[in-house]
């Protein structure tokens, strides 16, 4: 099976907790260790940017992919990565997509 793991984040510091976790628990998850993990950051400035992409960097996944984009809050915010991963592609391929939410 080809498993993606999706998360969507506006760059908060709850979230940024959350990818310093993630590798310490994928590294017990076996079978979602493997799974390769989309990224849509709700924010483009360089730093946000930067930061998050070292932080997936450490995560024991398959492939990671990184997208950045706006954010138009809340529920619109979550709904909007939704819809550019659905047309654009980022899902094809895939067996299972699970949406995580770092909160």
């Amino acid at each position: 099976l080809r498993i993606a793991l999706f998360i969507t984040t506006h760059a908060s510091g709850k979230h940024e907790t959350f990818m310093q976790c993630m590798p310490q628990i994928l590294q017990r998850l076996p079978g979602l260790s493997h799974a390769d993990v989309i990224l849509y950051v709700g924010r483009s400035d360089t730093a946000t940017r930067s930061r998050f992409k070292t932080l997936l960097d450490k995560w024991p996944c398959g492939n990671k992919s990184m997208h950045v984009g706006a954010n138009p809050g809340y529920q619109k915010g979550a709904m909007l990565a939704a819809h550019m991963g659905f047309s654009s592609g980022w899902f094809d391929g895939y067996d299972w997509v699970i949406r995580m939410n770092p909160d």
